[in-house]
């Protein structure tokens, strides 16, 4: 695995196939208990993320850009759940 970036609180692992984010768990969708979210912009396009339990939301893939995504809201890919960041579960 080779460390990507490292801060005081996170740390990105590449095993060769998969970016992990480390340190800091993901909080669960509410209704299905699954991580994987999106969110959409004005043009309905779709963007991967993940939302951190310090409540940031970050991409899945850290190249993305998040500018012009409405991150007050977010969309479960595993069921119909959707909603603020804040009712995510640890």
């Amino acid at each position: 695995m080779n460390r990507l970036f490292e801060t005081s609180s996170e740390e990105l692992v590449d095993d060769g196939n998969n970016l992990y984010l480390c340190g800091m768990k993901k909080l669960l969708c509410p209704q299905c208990k699954i991580a994987a979210m999106y969110v959409k912009n004005e043009q309905g396009e779709r963007l991967l993320v993940y939302v951190l339990e310090n409540g940031e939301v970050v991409p899945k893939y850290p190249e993305d850009s998040m500018e012009g995504f409405d991150l007050t809201e977010v969309f479960c890919l595993g069921c119909s759940w959707h909603g603020s960041p804040k009712r995510l579960v640890k």
